[in-house]
């Protein structure tokens, strides 16, 4: 059947699409981590609007030895919140630490957090909605085509119509 092939190789190539995206939003995170001045709230604002990130974002700095953020974005609305376990997990690893999807003032979110320096134990993370991380499943334009998205745990993550209504449901 060439429909099936057709639908299969589109479905392969936005599952890479959506890949290279959050890879390279964890690269960008990675990078700007390791600013010296990263550790600044007004320089962490300035770079969410450079990367295109709206005032649903947010940067973070934190410790696994602090209970709250030690430094958040200026000008965010939006109070610190850090997913149980990814600070840890950041530091863990030598590679970006996503979150799954998860609720903070009624709003769907995906942390992103990356080591602030190789011998550091403070985490830079980037919170922000899904539509910010996973723009090419509602940037389709085949109107025949159903694109969803979803986290580890199986709720929607994106998808390609109606995203407001099923962002985080199962």
């Amino acid at each position: 059947d060439n429909n099936l092939r057709r639908m299969l190789d589109t479905t392969k190539n936005l599952g890479h699409i959506i890949e290279s995206d959050l890879a390279s939003r964890a690269a960008m995170l990675q990078a700007y981590a390791a600013n010296a001045g990263a550790e600044d709230a007004e320089a962490m604002a300035r770079w969410l609007t450079l990367t295109g990130l709206n005032s649903d974002s947010m940067l973070i700095v934190t410790a696994p030895s602090s209970n709250s953020p030690l430094l958040v974005s200026a000008r965010s609305h939006i109070k610190g919140y850090v997913p149980p376990g990814l600070v840890q997990q950041a530091l863990e690893g030598k590679t970006p630490v996503f979150s799954q999807l998860f609720f903070h003032d009624d709003k769907p979110r995906i942390a992103i957090a990356v080591r602030m320096h190789k011998t550091s134990d403070k985490v830079l993370m980037l919170t922000t909605t899904p539509q910010n991380l996973v723009s090419a499943a509602q940037n389709t334009t085949d109107q025949g085509a159903l694109i969803a998205v979803t986290d580890g745990n199986g709720r929607m993550l994106a998808r390609s119509v109606q995203a407001d209504r099923y962002i985080g449901t199962p």
